[in-house]
């Protein structure tokens, strides 16, 4: 996760978990066992796992079902997006992307799952 990305989710205020290089599987879990995130954010193209079928865990999980998840990912092609929303994301960013634009799905993710 790049530096900007980072002082982006400290301004929204809410805990946005990025799951991507940065963040190893373990690192993950730990969060996730420890903390309920407002957002998750998913690089497809994670080494650990495939971002989609982490969606489709997150969003099949009784703890976790509730919180939205962006899918972030270079694969731009209408098949690629269905994917994404087929496997349970609320949202898909492609690569790539301005960083008030992720800021925007953030927010809306954030005003979404409040309203709810």
């Amino acid at each position: 996760m790049n530096r900007g990305l980072k002082i982006t989710l400290i301004v929204v205020g809410s805990l946005v978990v990025a799951g991507g290089v940065t963040l190893g599987a373990l690192e993950f879990s730990k969060i996730i066992e420890e903390t309920t995130p407002d957002v998750f954010l998913i690089d497809i193209g994670l080494p650990w796992v495939n971002g989609l079928e982490l969606c489709t865990l997150l969003k099949s999980h009784p703890n976790l079902k509730g919180i939205p998840v962006a899918i972030v990912s270079g694969n731009k092609t209408e098949e690629d997006i269905r994917k994404g929303y087929d496997a349970g994301a609320d949202h898909y960013i492609t690569k790539p992307f301005e960083v008030d634009d992720l800021y925007r799905c953030v927010i809306e993710l954030l005003e979404r799952k409040h309203r709810a």
